[in-house]
């Protein structure tokens, strides 16, 4: 073989575990769709997630069939920072066709939203499915868009892919198993996330997105006024625990999980993030939220929960930012 035949293999390569991972978020583009026996929607709002993960999948497929998967070959780091670059780019064009199609915001609007932790749309007036879209997209971004998908595509090729996600966090020798280990635990506090939610008061659809963007600690709400909506304590630690738990690597989940409390604290990372908060929330206090509000109690509370929403880069709030 030549090195213009081995050049072309390689891109062949590089193309076909891009398709596979645009083949997934095809499927994930479906998600929105579970919301319609539940809330009223237009045709073209259906219509704008069909089309899209059709024509996601069309192009994964595409894209899919330059796997050679015969060849006993490695995926290097940089051909696995290909892949990784060229699926965000593609996933970010195609995720912004459902608020484009739809009517709900232009391009440039819908790319901000996309790409961003602040959002441009009203929650007040967004339909469920585009708050569950903007939830998804979330997920994908918290847990890594490739680690995501390598369970279904880790083989002799994965390797270079895992490293260029940025994942030096290898839980166990074997990376496959890795990857089901840190799927396994983001699921895990989402759904937790999600019962004791729901345990405190709040609606399930509620429940869902607020779980999500807590652990991915991407911070969208589904309410206007954040997590301040519901005004009660249990919720807000209940997000505070999820954001805290997200803010952490999965290295160090990985220790929690098998019961090493005592080498979970030595952590530098985690004795570093509890350094920061026992500084900015007294601070916070002294200075600013126990002027704002009469109650003590209320303003150690604000305090807490904005720290470590702005520590954990979440940014949910329970209040304004007008003081």
């Amino acid at each position: 073989m030549n090195g213009i035949e081995i050049l072309k293999s390689r891109y062949k390569l590089i193309l076909g575990y891009t398709g596979v991972i645009l083949l997934g978020i095809s499927l994930a583009m479906l998600t929105p769709l579970l919301t319609i026996p539940f809330f009223p929607y237009k045709k073209i709002e259906i219509f704008s997630f069909i089309a899209t993960s059709f024509f996601t999948a069309i192009i994964g497929f595409y894209f899919k069939k330059f796997v050679d998967k015969e060849t006993n070959v490695t995926m290097s780091i940089q051909e696995g920072g290909i892949v990784v670059l060229l699926s965000w780019i593609t996933t970010l064009v195609l995720s912004v066709l459902p608020f484009v199609v739809s009517g709900q915001l232009n391009f440039v609007q819908a790319m901000f939203e996309v790409v961003s932790g602040l959002s441009v749309i009203d929650v007040r007036e967004t339909t469920h499915m585009i708050l569950l879209w903007r939830s998804v997209m979330q997920f994908l971004g918290g847990v890594g868009l490739v680690v995501i998908m390598l369970s279904a595509i880790i083989g002799p090729h994965g390797v270079g892919l895992y490293n260029a996600e940025a994942r030096s966090d290898k839980l166990v020798p074997n990376i496959r198993k890795t990857t089901k280990m840190i799927m396994i635990i983001y699921v895990s506090y989402i759904v937790g996330g999600i019962i004791l939610y729901v345990l405190a008061g709040m609606p399930m659809f509620d429940a869902i997105n607020h779980s999500i963007a807590a652990v991915s600690t991407g911070g969208f709400s589904t309410k206007y006024e954040s997590i301040g909506y519901y005004n009660s304590t249990t919720i807000e630690f209940i997000t505070i625990i999820l954001m805290v738990l997200g803010t952490i690597n999965f290295a160090a989940h990985a220790i929690l999980w098998r019961g090493r409390i005592k080498d979970f604290l030595r952590i530098g990372e985690f004795k570093t993030m509890l350094f920061m908060f026992s500084l900015s929330i007294p601070l916070t206090l002294f200075f600013t939220t126990k002027d704002m509000f009469e109650n003590l109690s209320k303003s150690v509370r604000v305090a807490v929960f904005e720290i470590i929403s702005a520590v954990s880069t979440t940014g949910f709030s329970t209040g304004g930012y007008n003081d």
